[in-house]
């Protein structure tokens, strides 16, 4: 069983020139966007502090928010984490480098979070120094 016939000529290449084009214009379009609007560098490339905290109970993200920016962290990022067996896990990416400073302001929004929320209580993975 043949699927091509020996005798028909397929003219494969009559369509190279639009590929051509269609290509030139997808590569002009990524190194526009590399520039344009440029990455979005995370905490790796751009320094920073990423710490890791989890409660007990309910706490809704905007609240770790205003915790942080109380304390004068306002472009602090808060993730929620999603996985099975907790309730409330977020990450905190902070653009500050971990100074003296800044770790003091850090566990004071994480003070004011647990004296908000009296059942809030560490996970294993989270920073314990966060809840003295």
């Amino acid at each position: 069983m043949r699927f091509f016939s020996l005798n028909q000529v397929y003219r494969f290449m009559r369509v190279a020139p639009y590929c051509s084009v269609a290509s030139a214009l997808v590569m002009l379009a990524t190194v526009v966007a590399l520039f344009y609007p440029g990455p979005k560098l995370g905490t790796d490339f751009i320094g920073g502090t990423e710490i890791e905290v989890a409660f007990n109970a309910a706490v809704p993200a905007e609240k770790v928010r205003a915790a942080l920016a109380e304390t004068g962290l306002h472009d602090a990022d808060v993730v929620a984490v999603r996985a099975p067996g907790t309730v409330d896990h977020y990450i905190i990416r902070v653009s500050e480098v971990s100074t003296i400073w800044f770790t003091s302001k850090l566990m004071l929004a994480c003070a004011w979070l647990a004296s908000f929320f009296a059942n809030a209580s560490p996970s294993p993975s989270a920073p314990r120094a966060c809840f003295a």
